[in-house]
């Protein structure tokens, strides 16, 4: 499989394309990208899905406002810091951030998938406000 996007968020439904019902990983970013993302895009999260369609709608619907406001619980936790504390506070430069995605067949880890984004976009520490993802069955991430 090859990644699907970027496509920026405020555009998203204009462009005819969705995310798949199947697993896989994603990134947000905030330049565009060719074929794949790479360090200079400055990925700012990094994540996964057992159903992509789902997960990225819940982030999307977040970075547009449209999440719950107050004490009340996200849908996406983290989308919600990314929305705060990433300086996209506002709606309009939340939609100028960039979403991709990769599809992970069943004969691929999900979590040795994310994992391996996690080093190659931030090797050295946190991202996504979380540490790094860890896979107990192939060790990956340790």
């Amino acid at each position: 499989m090859s990644w699907q996007g970027p496509i920026r968020i405020g555009e998203l439904g204009t462009d005819l394309v969705r995310p798949p019902e199947s697993q896989g990983v994603y990134v947000i970013s905030e330049t565009k990208w060719v074929k794949e993302p790479t360090n200079k895009d400055h990925v700012i999260y990094v994540g996964k899905a057992g159903t992509l369609r789902w997960r990225l709608g819940e982030i999307v619907a977040v970075l547009l406002g449209f999440g719950p406001s107050g004490e009340l619980r996200y849908l996406h936790g983290r989308a919600r810091r990314i929305f705060h504390s990433n300086c996209h506070s506002d709606i309009a430069e939340s939609a100028k951030l960039f979403l991709g995605w990769l599809e992970i067949t069943s004969r691929e880890c999900i979590d040795c998938e994310e994992a391996k984004l996690f080093d190659k976009f931030y090797p050295t520490g946190e991202l996504n406000f979380a540490k790094k993802p860890k896979c107990s069955q192939h060790r990956l991430g340790k």
